[in-house]
């Protein structure tokens, strides 16, 4: 996990030199496929993060006034860009393991767990 610390452009950064480590030893002509797979990859990585944060912070849902003064209850607009991030980002780390030789299976159950916890990782004491 990518510390919050840094600005969200070393973030990204980071987490697609991390991303490049696991994918270096692919083939040269799969190499310009996947360039912008792990860029999109890094990017959504640390905005699902971001999107997470905020949704332990705020909650899922908010409540607020619609225009005949009445109260209701809506899902909050960063849950619904981390639903369809999360499924893209499933979506883009399953094409780079698939172009993954067969012997990085280890790599690509690694990546499989690293995909689960953060996708498991819930607000801070909550189980």
């Amino acid at each position: 996990m990518i510390s919050n610390d840094l600005d969200k452009e070393t973030r990204i950064c980071e987490e697609k030199k991390r991303l490049e480590k696991i994918f270096k030893g692919i083939e040269k002509d799969k190499k310009s496929l996947i360039e912008k797979l792990i860029e999109n990859a890094a990017f959504m990585a640390i905005t699902l993060e971001e999107l997470q944060n905020r949704i332990n912070t705020e909650g899922a849902v908010i409540k607020s006034v619609n225009g005949n003064g009445f109260e209701t209850i809506n899902e909050h607009p960063a849950q619904k860009s981390y639903n369809t991030m999360i499924n893209r980002y499933t979506s883009t780390i399953r094409q780079l393991t698939d172009l993954l030789p067969d012997n990085r299976e280890e790599s690509v159950h690694k990546a499989g767990e690293a995909l689960a916890a953060f996708v498991a990782k819930g607000k801070p004491g909550v189980k």
